[in-house]
């Protein structure tokens, strides 16, 4: 329907912008890192036992009506962007099967080859960029966001081989990304920059007809991700085929 209309439809995915994630695809196109074919990316939230069940233990809210793998666009949705690939395949774990829905993995293949593994829920060890982590393995190295505290863990550690450099040395060294400001000057939090940007993106499609950060197809394969993550969960975890979007256009999973 989005394909045959003259509107656009625009995705309010702010993962996607976030200063570490925005550093690593910066790196990653510049080829410094070779071909991408691992990606890792957590959405981990470290609260209390007696927190977690207030939010999916409760049916009236809803972290408790939805299944464990719905809520994937935070870690999706930046993989999809990154690699400009389709998913083809999912297959969810729970992490602990005696609480199945407190948190999950699933791992994803994708159209270019290349696999993604995603971590969901309420695991310990929540990241303080925004409770976000990535990493990109790529055939000549590594870019991943820095496990650390406060505003390092918006940097960027990039692992480069021996062999992979003429003199024979290891590349090892951490990147900040640059900062962002306001018209007026202000600097932008970077736990803010995703939506600052987002709604730069969405007011300059309305004001001046530029396409969609995240349009509607990235936007559907990461939610269907989600969908099909349920029910490979349901099925054992066994992997699901997801939709042929490009050529067939996005369905549900039944």
């Amino acid at each position: 329907a989005e394909r045959r209309s003259a509107a656009t439809y625009s995705f309010a995915e702010n993962y996607v912008f976030h200063p570490h994630v925005q550093l690593v695809r910066t790196i990653v196109e510049a080829g410094e890192i070779g071909r991408v074919t691992l990606i890792e990316a957590d959405y981990l939230h470290g609260m209390a036992p007696d927190a977690v069940a207030g939010l999916i233990g409760d049916p009236a809210h809803w972290r408790g009506r939805i299944e464990p793998t719905a809520y994937c666009t935070h870690t999706l949705s930046p993989v999809l962007a990154l690699t400009g690939a389709m998913p083809t395949e999912v297959a969810a774990f729970p992490v602990d099967a005696a609480d199945p829905r407190t948190a999950v993995v699933m791992v994803v293949r994708l159209d270019d080859g290349g696999l993604a593994i995603t971590r969901h829920g309420f695991l310990q060890g929540e990241p303080d960029s925004h409770w976000s982590w990535f990493s990109a393995r790529g055939t000549e190295g590594l870019a991943e966001s820095v496990r650390a505290t406060g505003e390092r863990a918006w940097s960027v550690r990039v692992r480069k081989e021996s062999w992979t450099d003429p003199g024979g040395n290891v590349r090892d060294e951490e990147r900040e990304p640059a900062p962002l400001f306001l018209p007026d000057g202000t600097r932008v939090e970077p736990k803010a920059e995703g939506t600052v940007r987002i709604l730069e993106g969405l007011r300059a499609c309305v004001e001046d007809g530029r396409p969609p950060l995240v349009p509607a197809l990235p936007a559907v394969a990461a939610s269907l991700v989600g969908v099909a993550g349920a029910r490979s969960l349901r099925e054992n975890s066994r992997p699901i085929p997801l939709p042929d979007f490009v050529v067939r256009g996005a369905y549900p999973v039944s």
